[in-house]
């Protein structure tokens, strides 16, 4: 692999030919700043929107256009603003909407109606994941103490997601866990996916990494070196598909970018929970075919998917490719891995701003030319790019934007709004509170509308 220099003190200018257009110096630390602050605070304005109009549930923006597993990955990207570069405004509305998705309790199954969150409402093991990494950004950012607005604790709450997510593993093809957590579900109920094993695997380690938990990281290695024994990694480091119960050892081959993203991440927990350079010797490994893979003159693209062809949520796969990048950089100790990563994530920012307008209304598109517009899934992606670009650069948080926190406000709960679909235990128990009454009151709520009128995920 032959590195390119990274860009160094370059003006990212948009080409959309207008006066309005966004322009950004990734090594202006303030302009980086202010620039993810905006993208972020348009992208929480949307929902904000939707919940005054009644059109979200669960914490999640209108379903009927914005999955809920898609609404966990915004809210740790909100989160990371914090703890990225200090910018806290946001917070609190993604602790709020955290808070309403585990129903007032710290439980995204939603405790006594978890049969029916995990037959009824499509919730499968990799879209839990999704709001548990939400859950330890703001663990990481505030604390092991700190709580979802409700009275839970996040890191209660990711617990209790990781052992959840554990009761799905068993022995069959040598080990892993489940895509769906419904055995009885028509498509897919033996199906092994790549991405609940690779997030549980980083869950663990951010677990480990937190409380100092051996457990939590001898479940997250025994589920690593399975990635790589069940040919999920395979020989030439590819991170494939998953895997059919039925039939074990013929993978399915399909590679996408966000599965080989999340691996990086675990991988960079994973040594940073054990400082074991082997790996470090993957992580590298995987970036180089990754970089390979899913890059286009150093651009990230999802090659099987140009302008959002595999459906609504194929913007929110390449950003997880970036984060796994930037994750990979904060732990690297090799500078030609850090100038790799550094090149893709500067080079991408580049294409991507150009469709950006100055407002920092963004769009999805990040190889080609296309007019930024005000939706989550055109604005989500840009919004986490910037924040992994502040990662490799550094960013300053923008005047009156740093006071901010998780808030304390009960969460609420609004009606069901639409479809969505979906992309053993530990030695430490979760230690959930018991709900309030209004908590109570979230469940009866949220019970009462899907009995009246199912919609399906």
């Amino acid at each position: 692999m032959l590195f390119r220099k990274a860009l160094s003190g370059v003006l990212i200018a948009s080409a959309l030919g207008s006066s309005s257009a966004a322009t950004l110096d990734p090594n202006d630390k303030a302009a980086l700043g202010a620039a993810a602050h905006q993208a972020t605070a348009n992208l929480v304005g949307l929902y904000n929107a939707e919940e005054k109009a009644g059109l979200t549930a669960e914490g999640s923006f209108d379903q009927s256009k914005f999955s809920w597993f898609a609404s966990g990955i915004v809210w740790g990207q909100v989160l990371s603003n914090s703890l990225v570069f200090g910018d806290k405004s946001q917070d609190a509305t993604a602790s709020k909407a955290i808070g309403v998705a585990t129903f007032g309790i710290g439980d995204l199954l939603g405790g006594p109606m978890r049969s029916f969150s995990e037959k009824y409402r499509g919730k499968w093991n990799d879209d839990l994941g999704w709001w548990a990494f939400a859950m330890m950004t703001a663990v990481d950012a505030y604390g092991k103490d700190a709580q979802i607005a409700g009275g839970a604790k996040f890191l209660d709450a990711a617990t209790l997601t990781f052992n959840q997510m554990h009761e799905q593993y068993d022995m069959t093809c040598g080990g892993g866990i489940y895509w769906s957590r419904n055995r009885e579900a028509e498509k897919d109920a033996d199906y092994k996916s790549t991405i609940s094993n690779t997030q549980f695997v980083q869950l663990g380690a951010r677990l480990a990494v937190a409380t100092g938990n051996q457990t939590f990281l001898d479940l997250a290695s025994q589920t690593y070196n399975w990635l790589k024994t069940s040919g999920l990694v395979t020989a030439d480091w590819k991170v494939v598909d998953g895997v059919h119960t039925t039939t074990c050892g013929v993978v399915n081959p399909r590679a996408w970018g966000y599965n080989a993203g999340v691996m990086l991440g675990a991988a960079a927990y994973m040594y940073k929970a054990t400082q074991q350079q082997s790996y470090l010797d993957d992580a590298k490994n995987i970036l180089n075919v990754a970089v390979a893979s899913f890059t286009q003159n150093n651009v990230v693209y999802e090659p099987g998917c140009p302008y959002g062809q595999c459906g609504r949520e194929t913007p929110m796969g390449k950003p997880q490719l970036i984060k796994g990048m930037a994750q990979l950089y904060t732990v690297s100790n090799d500078p030609a891995v850090k100038a790799q990563i550094q090149t893709v994530i500067d080079t991408t920012l580049a294409s991507a701003v150009k469709n950006c307008d100055a407002d920092w209304w963004c769009s999805s598109e990040w190889t080609g030319t296309m007019a930024p517009t005000k939706e989550a899934y055109d604005q989500a992606g840009t919004a986490e790019l910037l924040v992994a670009a502040a990662m490799v650069h550094g960013a300053t948080p923008p005047a009156g934007t740093t006071a901010g926190g998780l808030g304390s406000a009960a969460p609420t709960s609004s009606g069901p709004a639409g479809s969505s679909g979906s992309s053993g235990s530990t030695a430490a128990s979760p230690k959930v509170n018991s709900a309030s009454a209004s908590n109570a009151g979230i469940l009866g709520t949220f019970i009462g509308a899907l009995m009246g009128g199912l919609v399906g995920w």
